[in-house]
């Protein structure tokens, strides 16, 4: 059943819309200099390990220019030095040169001092460069505090977590990754740690069909599995977003996440911008949503239940995540152009962890508290001028399928 919103009378609850995370200065400067686009991305800090020692914090506490590849460091710095006047730079150290920084031992990527002290600098990275960092912020930094770990042992198999990356970079063949059983190490410094067994709820998998999980109870609607707001309504959706941020609860395994981004057949990752949507194909896709109202996103593919959306904003919490599907309008216009038609939320990393069953089972009870979260993105959408799909409007459900 799928419901227009007209005419209903709605018990939304009274709220304002909830106010983004201001983009601080540094942020907005690396923005204007690094638009997003191309593979190319502005991630916030890591924020360091209360163990990472004082001369290695810079690099988990400023933002990272994510890129794509080795040569693409080359091509962002050049355009760095083109905008020097926008954003001072005092000191270019090069550790992709050079691998290894003080308290940071197999530590790869550009790092840019700036004059202004206050702003401290900011890294050139590439993706797996980044996934060094990552690597280090949960798993080297962590094990300084452990004084029966071998120091030797523990800094060597950080190279060697370095080389191996960086041998993916390089598109070395036969590159396994690093042991750190190998080095006497324990468990919880693996790169890729093992994976527990993958608990599974079938309520919340579309998969296995429609469920009364399906139907909607927020916003004051029941009965419904669909609908069709008025503007009136979307104000309400928007205004009523929480503001709770999602973090992910598998974290411990993202490493495991990032291998099918580096599959030449995975669909790219974008910044959602009115000419980006414009320009998309007809079809479904996944997103995710940071507190600073950046959309980031990729084609679905069809469903897939492993899709590495935890990769999108690594390490960073969020404030929805779902799905939506892009059609065409109209035939009978002059010029057909990208619509809108429906959006929902996707049931998968950040609402409930994939290895734990009690959080998973209890994730049954959020699923319209986390439909609710919707809201920002159509706040994003209204934001952007997005055109909806003008005959039949906009279609909020949970659990959109690719094939909807």
């Amino acid at each position: 059943m799928c419901l227009s919103a007209l005419g209903l009378t709605l018990l939304l609850m009274t709220s304002s819309a909830y106010a983004l995370e201001p983009m601080p200065p540094i942020m907005k400067s690396l923005l204007k200099i690094f638009p997003e686009e191309n593979g190319r991305f502005v991630d916030e800090p890591f924020g360091a390990d209360p163990h990472t020692p004082d001369q290695a914090k810079q690099f988990f506490e400023t933002f990272r220019v994510v890129v794509p590849t080795v040569d693409d460091l080359e091509k962002n710095l050049a355009r760095l030095f083109a905008a020097a006047p926008d954003l001072p730079v005092k000191k270019i150290t090069r550790y992709d040169k050079d691998p290894g920084a003080p308290g940071l031992p197999g530590f790869r990527g550009i790092w840019c001092q700036l004059e202004d002290e206050k702003q401290i600098g900011f890294t050139i990275l590439t993706v797996n460069q980044n996934r060094f960092l990552i690597w280090a912020k949960m798993a080297y930094c962590p094990s300084l505090a452990v004084d029966s770990i071998n120091q030797k042992a523990r800094d060597q198999y950080a190279r060697d977590v370095s080389q191996y990356l960086a041998g993916i970079d390089m598109k070395v063949p036969e590159n396994d990754p690093p042991q750190a059983s190998a080095r006497g190490l324990p468990q919880e410094m693996e790169l890729l740690p093992p994976l527990p067994p993958v608990v599974r709820n079938n309520a919340l998998d579309p998969r296995y069909g429609p469920s009364n999980l399906a139907t909607i109870r927020a916003w004051g609607l029941s009965g419904v599995i669909a609908f069709v707001p008025d503007s009136k309504l979307l104000d309400s959706i928007e205004s009523a977003a929480p503001d709770t941020l999602w973090d992910n609860p598998d974290r411990a395994f993202i490493q495991h996440e990032f291998d099918p981004a580096h599959d030449p057949d995975s669909p790219a990752l974008q910044t959602l911008s009115r000419v980006i949507f414009d320009s998309l194909s007809v079809g479904s896709y996944l997103f995710v949503m940071d507190r600073f109202g950046r959309v980031r996103f990729r084609e679905s593919g069809g469903f897939e239940i492993g899709v590495p959306i935890t990769t999108y904003f690594p390490l960073a919490p969020i404030l929805t995540n779902g799905i939506f599907i892009v059609g065409r309008c109209c035939a009978y216009r002059p010029k057909q152009e990208n619509v809108l038609t429906d959006v929902g939320t996707y049931f998968g990393p950040y609402f409930y962890s994939r290895y734990d069953a009690v959080a998973l089972a209890s994730a049954s009870l959020r699923t319209d508290e986390h439909l609710t979260t919707i809201g920002h993105f159509l706040a994003v959408v209204r934001q952007l001028q997005l055109p909806i799909d003008p005959p039949h409007g906009i279609h909020v459900r949970k659990f959109v399928l690719p094939w909807n």
